[in-house]
This record gives structure tokens, sequence and C-alpha cells, in this order.
């Protein structure tokens, strides 16, 4: 009887170590899983993402901004009479390009309507209700969308691009037409037209900077890690 009641008290103490040391029955130490931590990685991960999209979306912001500044650039001596082969022109007639930033906003505007949907769609964001549940993009597919945000942001630069050859060869029209022009009109307006041609392609460098930095970030977002999402992940994949 003593034997038994030895046995069994042993038995709870060595269950009692056990519980104490995280072991299970075969005397494999059990993962403790610290839900504080894992809810921490998930916080930082979402920051970095959503700086990624807050960079993004400032971005267009700037290209925007700088676009309309080229659009509505003031140039010196806009409406001096300038000499041609045939007739007169002016600065203002000679660069003014509509046609061009037709194509550049249209462009930024498709760029901005698929970064939306690249964030809306956003792994991070739980479905509220069935519907959303329902239309959840996967993970690949969400990578898609990132993928046809770059195509976007590329069709913006070669956009640009283009503005860029069409100004210059405005620029180059507009000297040959200072070189036909009076000695005043040239004293009065080339330089400062030079100067202004300048600034001008000053900006659209800027622009293209911006719109290469695009690109590097949504890289980087369509390969972002979802570590602490890891287990849907694995699901989606």
């Amino acid at each position: 009887m003593l034997t038994k009641i030895a046995v069994l008290i042993l038995i709870v103490f060595i269950s009692l170590i056990q519980l104490a040391c995280g072991t299970n029955d075969a005397g494999v130490q059990e993962p403790e899983v610290d839900t504080q931590s894992l809810e921490e990685q998930r916080q930082l991960e979402q920051y970095g993402f959503e700086k990624l999209y807050m960079d993004l979306k400032h971005s267009l912001e700037e290209i925007d901004y700088k676009l309309d500044k080229l659009e509505s650039f003031k140039w010196g001596g806009s409406y001096a009479s300038l000499s041609r082969d045939k007739g007169k022109t002016n600065i203002h007639d000679e660069v003014t390009l509509e046609e061009d930033f037709l194509e550049i906003n249209s462009r930024i505007s498709n760029c901005r309507d698929q970064l939306s949907t690249v964030w809306k769609n956003s792994p991070y964001k739980e479905p509220q209700n069935v519907v959303q549940e329902q239309t959840q993009l996967s993970i690949p597919d969400w990578r898609g969308e990132c993928d046809n945000l770059c195509s976007d942001i590329d069709t913006v630069k070669r956009a640009v691009l283009s503005h860029e050859t069409n100004i210059r060869e405005r620029f180059t029209s507009v000297l040959a037409a200072f070189g036909r022009s009076s000695s005043g009109i040239v004293q009065n307006y080339q330089h400062e037209f030079e100067g202004d041609s300048e600034l001008y392609l000053d900006n659209i460098q800027e622009i293209i900077s911006l719109i290469d930095d695009m690109q590097n970030k949504v890289t980087v977002m369509e390969q972002w890690e979802f570590d602490s999402l890891e287990p849907a992940i694995d699901s989606q994949d």
C-alpha cells in the first residue's frame, strides 16, 4: 500500500517538474509562444509596409506638383517676336506642348488608381464582411497587382522622357529663331531663355528621379516578406 502511494507521489512530482520546465511526456521542450512578440513583429512589419505606401503616394503628389510647374512655366519674353524661315514666332508658341501633358497626366492617373488598388488589397487588411472575404486577393494575385503598378509607373517615365525629347527639339528651334532675329531681341531675351531652358530640364530630371525611386519602392513592396502572416501565405501560395 505504501509502495503504491509512493509511486503516485513520484508521478505527481515528475508531472509538476515537466509542467514547470515546459516539457511533454516524451521529455521534449515545448516551445513557448510569445503572443506579445508576434504582435510587435506584425506591427513593425505593417509600419514598414505602410511607410512604403505613404512614400509612393507622396512621390506621386510631388510629380503632380512638378508637372504643374512645367505646364505653367513662366518664360521670360514669352511673346517677344522671333524670326523664322517663314513668318514670325514666339517662345510661348514654340514651347507649348499641351498634348504631351495630356498624355503624362493620363498615365499619372492610371498609376494613382493602381496604387490605390495595391493598397486596398494589402495582405495586412483583414476582410470586414463576407463580400470582402470572397473578393480578397491571394498573395500571388496581390503581387501581380504590384507588377501592374510597376508597368504603370514605367509608362509615366516613358511619357516624361518623350516630352523631354520633344521640348529639347523646341529649344533648338527657338535658338535658331533667335539667330534670325534682331540684335535687340537677342540681347534682351536669349540669355534669359537659355537660363529658363536649363531650369525646365532640371525639373524634368527631378521628375525622372522621383519616378525611378517609385519603381525601386514598388519592387521592394512586391517582394515584401509577410513573416507575421506566414500561415496565411503558406495557405495561399
